[in-house]
């Protein structure tokens, strides 16, 4: 009688779940139960508690759960979908009861988000004929949403994502890719930032340098020395030149770079010079040697 009394139970579970959470017939959308479901208890009797589940599946939700946090709940799904959610800082606190089984996953989102205001982003499948993704989902209080601007990818991906996109075949997606990690991870994007001073696009290198530099990040001294000294850039040549401030090898590259084909590498070169030069007198012409009786002024004319 007990088996039978039970079996009847999970059956009627079972059907509850289903109605409260399919479209009907007459294209309603689905409908989300606060209330808790009624199960066995260990002691044989009847609890109100559930076995609390938040499971993605095919594209569909199924979510058992009873005064979860909002962003509980949303950290449940992105761990089994994929999507990223990223919320305004003033939601997330608000309490939630679910009842859900196989509900696709857009239609749920829109039942669960229903009181705020959110952004939703489909990406293009990699596959021909294959159903886009849901990426991510931007949440925020309702009525604050009407006032937002979309923000660059760089701001929002993954830093997986943005690892990815240095590959890109954009010079561009790759500059923008590596200002987001270096944005992101500071020291921890050195390694791909020194990847970047190795690219074979110009831009890509002005681009992974000036990050670097204008984040204060430090970049070795003998890098920066053969940048300066040999990079077909200019942009590049004079970046890495005005970053070689306090190299002992300053000196001799800044001579070196009074020959440089670039007029604006030329007079960075000069400006080196003047300024080591004005250090000397005041120090008596010790230090970086005498370089007072080398000519500041030389090198093609411009």
């Amino acid at each position: 009688m007990a088996n039978l009394s039970l079996s009847l139970l999970c059956c009627a579970l079972a059907l509850g779940l289903f109605a409260a959470s399919n479209v009907g017939a007459d294209g309603s959308k689905p409908h989300i139960s606060v209330s808790a479901v009624a199960v066995p208890s260990a002691s044989g009797g009847i609890d109100t508690q559930i076995t609390e589940v938040v499971a993605v599946q095919h594209g569909e939700l199924t979510a058992q759960i009873k005064d979860w946090s909002l962003e509980q709940l949303l950290e449940g799904v992105s761990e089994q979908s994929g999507t990223a959610f990223i919320t305004d800082e003033e939601v997330g606190t608000e309490r939630v009861s679910l009842n859900l089984q196989n509900v696709p996953l857009e239609a749920a989102l829109r039942q669960i988000l229903s009181n705020h205001d959110a952004f939703f982003f489909w990406a293009a499948a990699k596959e021909k004929g294959k159903p886009a993704l849901l990426k991510t989902v931007w949440i925020y209080p309702k009525g604050k949403g009407q006032i937002l601007q979309p923000l660059p990818p760089e701001e929002w991906a993954s830093t997986k994502e943005l690892r990815e996109k240095l590959a890109d075949r954009d010079p561009d997606a790759r500059v923008a890719a590596l200002k987001g990690l270096i944005d992101r991870s500071g020291e921890g994007a050195k390694e791909e930032i020194l990847q970047a001073l190795r690219d074979s696009d110009g831009d890509v290198r002005r681009g992974a340098l000036f990050y670097a530099q204008s984040s204060g990040l430090h970049l070795p001294q003998n890098i920066l020395e053969n940048l300066a000294a040999s990079d077909s850039s200019p942009d590049v040549r004079l970046l890495a030149l005005q970053g070689l401030d306090g190299d002992p090898n300053q000196e001799d590259i800044a001579q070196r770079a009074l020959s440089d084909p670039d007029p604006h590498v030329r007079q960075a070169a000069r400006e080196i010079l003047d300024s080591l030069n004005a250090d000397n007198s005041l120090s008596g012409g010790s230090g970086q040697g005498n370089s007072q009786e080398r000519p500041s002024h030389s090198g093609p004319e411009d």
